[in-house]
């Protein structure tokens, strides 16, 4: 997979905290180039960025692989149908993940049954890559 071209470990959950991620996947299918829906690790106990349209926050459990989000709070602003099916989409992921993959460039969220349900990569300052997320080099 694309988003693993670092070593495959896990990682501690402290490791997240402070980091950007850029959602590159939902449920296996590619999110559109253009679109901007993010996950940010603020603390071990909350998470906050953006569907593709709203921001949102949650509170959040990461220990040991495990992850859990929940529930989201979003500020609704207008949105087109297909941004809003697709934050939807990411919402609905996010919220039904309960284990996490990292390494230092990607993240990925697992569903109860193991389905991996995110791939995010994760949004390198300007001064590290001289771009702003590694999978889209936007």
């Amino acid at each position: 997979m694309a988003l693993r071209s670092d070593t495959p470990t896990r990682i501690s959950a402290s490791r997240l905290i402070g980091k950007r991620w850029l959602v590159e996947t939902i449920d296996g299918v590619s999110v559109p180039v253009d679109t901007e829906s993010t996950l940010s690790f603020d603390s071990g106990i909350a998470v906050s960025g953006k569907g593709g349209c709203n921001a949102f926050t949650a509170s959040v459990e990461i220990l040991d692989g495990v992850f859990r989000a929940g529930p989201l709070t979003v500020q609704g602003g207008p949105c087109s149908p297909s941004l809003l099916a697709l934050q939807a989409r990411y919402f609905a992921a996010l919220e039904a993940a309960r284990r996490f993959e990292a390494g230092d460039l990607y993240l990925l969220l697992f569903d109860a049954e193991g389905r991996q349900r995110l791939g995010l990569s994760v949004i390198l300052p300007p001064s590290q890559s001289g771009r702003s997320s590694l999978g889209r080099g936007a």
